[in-house]
């Protein structure tokens, strides 16, 4: 091919009359090279769903692993822990169930004759909590002494004793 004066490139020289496509097929065929140049995908779509998958599954795996890491090493941390701390933890889950089945007669606003005993207990329980809380911040603050384990051991029974008797209440009223 000769540089020169006609530099540009003639169809002529490259195709035969049968050998060059329709218009119809040039233009998909460049429809085709642009849409692979330039993709025009939707705003949350992934090009690599396989890599994206395998994305959440290995975060989905470092989830779970973490999660069994920390119950395991509170497992061992809990058997480690001296006897006292054992048992005010005991204490402690057994109030939360027990405040978790509290009958509904108990958040009912309705004035009936059991309602003031039963408003009288809750008012019990508040100042078992306010005591409890008050020895719990004594221990936080100083060395742990059996008498104040003993003290808390009897507000946390003092107050298992208030809860069963307002869940009793409640069934017996149901």
């Amino acid at each position: 091919m000769e540089r020169g004066k006609d530099a540009h490139m003639n169809p002529e020289q490259f195709y035969q009359g049968d050998d060059k496509p329709p218009r119809s097929t040039k233009q998909r065929i460049w429809r085709s090279i642009n849409h692979v140049l330039q993709p025009h995908r939707p705003l949350f779509s992934v090009p690599d769903a396989r890599s994206f998958v395998y994305g959440i599954a290995a975060s989905f795996l470092v989830l779970l692993s973490g999660y069994g890491l920390y119950h395991m090493v509170e497992r061992f941390t809990a058997v480690d822990r001296p006897a006292e701390l054992r048992f005010d933890a005991a204490y402690q889950s057994a109030i939360q169930e027990f405040e978790r089945v509290l009958p509904s007669a108990a958040d009912s606003k309705e004035s009936d004759p059991g309602q003031e005993a039963l408003e009288a207990r809750f008012q019990q329980i508040r100042l078992i909590d306010a005591a409890i809380k008050e020895l719990r911040s004594d221990i936080a603050r100083t060395d742990i002494s059996p008498v104040t384990h003993s003290r808390l051991r009897q507000l946390y029974g003092l107050k298992l004793r208030v809860l069963l008797e307002i869940i009793e209440k409640g069934e017996r009223q149901s």
